[in-house]
């Protein structure tokens, strides 16, 4: 899961609180926070990401459960893309590219 600057969130770790408050965040950079199988967070890392304009739509070429990697067919090319959303992303769904992390799309499925 990805956080950009005007994202906040608060968790619950085990009797305390963790408040990610990413407002100080660059245009470019998010946070990535990432859970071990068992679903416990276990890291944030600070990653830069290549932005594009909203708007930008793919179709989904394999289902992509949330934080999960899949294929989505984008721009004439096959991409690995990354389901940034909270829900499930099914084959032959829209999707709108939100940004690109390496060779590998960040994705939220289309309302």
């Amino acid at each position: 899961m990805l956080f950009g600057r005007r994202d906040q969130t608060n968790y619950s770790v085990n009797n305390g609180a963790l408040v990610i408050d990413a407002s100080r965040l660059k245009d470019n950079e998010r946070l990535e926070l990432k859970y071990s199988q068992n679903g416990y967070l276990i890291a944030i890392q600070k990653i830069k990401v290549s932005l594009f304009d909203r708007g930008m739509d793919g179709k989904a070429e394999t289902d992509i459960e949330p934080g999960s990697v899949g294929r989505v067919f984008y721009n004439g090319t096959s991409w690995m893309a990354c389901n940034d959303g909270e829900s499930k992303i099914l084959a032959s769904q829209r999707v709108v590219v939100m940004a690109q992390r390496d060779l590998t799309l960040l994705v939220i499925p289309t309302i």
